[in-house]
């Protein structure tokens, strides 16, 4: 009697989960550095990659709780601070300016865990809804 109606790709939820998994990695930064006085080792830095992996990892979880249908925009976010990182990497190895790299390579990180996050959490749907008796 009814039909279902497919939504399309929704760019205000794609900008959405992008400021949200940088506000998420830039805040997780700036809890470690300024009120835990971490020092800059690579201890240190390698923790923080595990630490906004996993943050990063349970914010996409949480919004794909939230709003079941953002997935597909989710999973896409990894697209634009990539592209950021590679510019950032030219510029390293062509100018003076490659410290642009190293503000986006933490974040880019986080994006990459929540984009992955998201794109399981929708084959996991996707797959679940072929398997569904009709």
């Amino acid at each position: 009697m009814f039909e279902e109606v497919k939504r399309g790709f929704s760019f205000w939820s794609w900008i959405f989960q992008l400021v949200l998994a940088y506000c998420g990695a830039v805040a997780i930064l700036a809890i470690q550095y300024r009120w835990l006085n971490v020092q800059d080792r690579v201890l240190s830095q390698v923790l923080s990659f595990m630490f906004v992996a996993v943050t990063e990892f349970g914010m996409a979880l949480l919004t794909s709780a939230v709003a079941s249908d953002s997935a597909p925009e989710g999973s896409l976010i990894w697209i634009v601070p990539a592209g950021f990182e590679i510019v950032g990497i030219v510029l390293k190895i062509v100018s003076p300016y490659g410290w642009v790299a190293v503000l986006f390579a933490l974040p880019t990180w986080g994006y990459c865990w929540y984009s992955a996050t998201m794109w399981w959490r929708l084959s996991k749907r996707r797959r679940a809804a072929f398997l569904r008796p009709s």
